[in-house]
């Protein structure tokens, strides 16, 4: 059988999967590209939830700030306690800015379902071209073995399977290479879209955390000042009850 492939390094193997003709190369770069592509659908599914978690999260904020403000209402705990609600303000804010940031990297991923829909069409010919390339080599594997050779024939069908070869390794090629170009555009986008989300979180974490870092003895500032509180020699604004 004639040797139409290229310098490309693919190569026709027969019989391998129930098929005459299979490319490990490109069944490799199609396995790589269903889990880029499952993986870049994910990515951004993740960018969807964390907006909706995130909105949720801000909600908490703004509760737990409230059942501070009633809790200690108009009480010697109220200086401390406003202290708390200002610095989770802050972190509101900043988880606000980071779901903005977030809704903008979500509008970059709307173009990401057409990556792979050139390299999917040609694998859609190349798979036409493939049958109809095992269709001749199979046909003229037959007439070889023919003992009643009608040579003009076999030469007719050899000139079909000259050109169905030719127009196989041609489309095989050309898929192999969009397949490859596809994946590189993937790994671009999806390294540009990890590298921002992690600078989003590495700025939100170190950002909370400064927001925090002074409530180091929560419990004994709540001691001290009920201590206070109960002391009448420090305590000036002191009422003893009198029910009468």
């Amino acid at each position: 059988m004639p040797n139409f492939w290229t310098k490309a390094g693919q190569f026709i193997s027969e019989k391998l999967s129930g098929t005459r003709t299979q490319d490990e190369d490109i069944l490799k770069s199609c396995e790589k590209m269903k889990y880029a592509e499952k993986g870049l659908s994910s990515l951004k599914n993740a960018l969807q939830t964390f907006i909706t978690y995130s909105d949720n999260f801000m909600h908490f904020f703004t509760d737990f700030n409230s059942s501070i403000q009633l809790i200690y209402n108009d009480s010697a705990f109220c200086n401390f306690t406003e202290e708390i609600v200002v610095k989770h303000q802050i972190i509101q804010a900043q988880f606000d800015e980071m779901n903005k940031k977030m809704k903008i990297l979500l509008l970059k991923t709307s173009e990401w379902g057409i990556i792979f829909d050139t390299a999917k069409e040609q694998l859609k010919t190349r798979e036409e071209k493939r049958r109809i390339y095992d269709h001749y080599e199979g046909k003229l594997s037959k007439l070889n073995k023919n003992n009643k050779k009608d040579q003009s024939y076999i030469e007719r069908n050899e000139g079909k399977y000259t050109k169905a070869a030719s127009e196989y390794v041609e489309i095989s090629e050309k898929t192999y290479n969009t397949l490859n170009n596809s994946l590189n555009i993937a790994y671009g986008l999806a390294n540009s879209m990890i590298d921002d989300i992690i600078t989003c979180e590495k700025k939100l974490f170190q950002g909370i955390s400064k927001s925090l870092d002074c409530f180091t003895n929560n419990n004994e500032r709540f001691l001290e000042i009920k201590k206070n509180l109960d002391n009448p020699n420090i305590n000036k604004d002191t009422i003893t009850y009198d029910p009468i």
